[in-house]
């Protein structure tokens, strides 16, 4: 078995059809002028935010909310996540007609645990899950930009395998760099 036939199987096993594949996914780096670059989430960030015309600020809960990682808000924030099974969240916030995200994470995780974390909060705004919260006026929905070609995943179930898939994804398109653009065939899912 050559490399090329062990990580085009690697990616299969994480297609679904109603999910984007890995050439889809390398499509919206080229869209955000990132593709073959060394991608990390902070550049990921800056690059979609430049694309949606939407600010995305990326803080820990303790430096969002105060310099006191004990304190109540901290706590509460920290328990939510915890109970939820996540270690960061993503808020769409809207003031003066102006949109913009606040992706919040726990302080002190790996570096690994921090980049998917941070990518898969990312990977819910890239695919414009937020056009499809229940909580959202509908009047306001179509005003969530979002970088896909795909319309969102309907099923909220499948939000989570979404973003993780992306953020799968994201660590792959990092590592290989450079070589994605070398290799074409590893942006051919057949």
């Amino acid at each position: 078995m050559t490399a090329r036939s062990l990580l085009l199987g690697f990616l299969r096993s994480w297609h679904d059809p109603g999910l984007p594949t890995f050439e889809q996914f390398v499509h919206e780096l080229a869209l955000l002028g990132l593709k073959g670059a060394h991608l990390t989430a902070e550049n990921y960030a800056a690059a979609l935010a430049r694309y949606l015309h939407t600010p995305i600020r990326i803080d820990t809960i303790t430096n969002h909310v105060s310099l006191n990682p004990v304190s109540l808000e901290a706590r509460s924030l920290r328990r939510e996540l915890a109970d939820k099974g996540h270690m960061g969240a993503t808020k769409l916030l809207a003031a003066d007609g102006e949109l913009s995200y606040l992706i919040l994470y726990l302080d002190d995780l790996d570096w690994w645990l921090r980049e998917h974390t941070l990518f898969h909060e990312l990977g819910h705004i890239a695919a414009g899950h937020f056009r499809e919260m229940d909580s959202m006026p509908s009047g306001t929905r179509s005003l969530v930009p979002k970088l896909a070609d795909r319309p969102p995943v309907k099923d909220p179930d499948l939000w989570e395998v979404e973003a993780d898939l992306r953020a799968n994804y994201s660590l792959l398109a990092g590592s290989l760099g450079e070589l994605s653009l070398r290799k074409r065939s590893f942006t051919s899912l057949s």
